[in-house]
């Protein structure tokens, strides 16, 4: 029987980074208030700027790729993915200030370890995303949100979708699973007939497709 995607992302998610006991999510019969985005921005644009995110990522070498290619992707569609939705009032990753020395050496680690930390993210990638197409559980997206890697949002016109969410340590591989899940949880059924893995290659059929999301009122994914 294969492994339901929930427990594939948190055996990866719990061995990537560690999840504060200290957090105080809401229970899980209670229903998230989602975040409004900035007016003219809609949750296609948000999923789309992830994906194109990923695009851009899976596209690394990680044989040959440095610093200043990674740094490139981080500070270009990395950011972009984040900036589209972050002018709402999506909350910070922590509630408690990090200590600055703490976060720049965590960026030092990703910086210093560069082709080890980008094969790490593409395996994870390729691994939620190999059970995602064999059998979707978007169940996760509750957990997911407690966990603060993605952000419930709605738009003007009443949809609903995630919005990834800077980590409270920037791992890269966090930081991917973020832009993936945004997508996959927003548009499941574009991502499926849009994406093919064959041995280990990961490949978006299109760039730029619409989709039909939930509008406000039905929640989507919350197991």
């Amino acid at each position: 029987m294969p492994i339901p995607l929930v427990i594939r992302v948190f055996i990866w998610f719990d061995a990537a980074v560690p999840v504060s006991k200290s957090s105080s999510p809401a229970s899980r019969g209670e229903q998230q208030e989602p975040v409004l985005l900035p007016v003219g921005i809609n949750v296609v644009d948000v999923a789309q700027a992830a994906r194109r995110a990923v695009v851009a990522f899976l596209e690394l070498d990680s044989r040959n790729v440095d610093a200043p290619e990674l740094t490139k992707w981080l500070k270009g569609p990395y950011a972009s993915a984040l900036a589209i939705a972050s002018r709402s009032t999506l909350p910070p990753p922590s509630s408690v200030p990090r200590p600055k020395t703490e976060e720049h050496d965590a960026q030092v680690e990703v910086l210093t370890n560069v082709r080890a930390n980008v094969s790490a993210a593409k395996t994870a990638i390729e691994k939620v995303l190999v059970a995602f197409l064999r059998k979707p559980d978007l169940s996760i997206a509750y957990d997911m949100v407690k966990h603060n890697v993605v952000q419930l949002v709605t738009d003007d016109e009443g949809r609903l979708g995630y919005a990834p969410l800077a980590p409270k340590v920037p791992h890269l591989p966090v930081r991917v699973l973020s832009l993936v899940l945004a997508d996959m949880l927003t548009r499941p059924d574009d991502l499926r007939q849009n994406l093919s893995i064959d041995g280990g290659a990961i490949e978006f059929r299109t760039r730029h497709v619409s989709a039909v999301v939930p509008r406000r009122g039905t929640t989507p994914y919350f197991g």
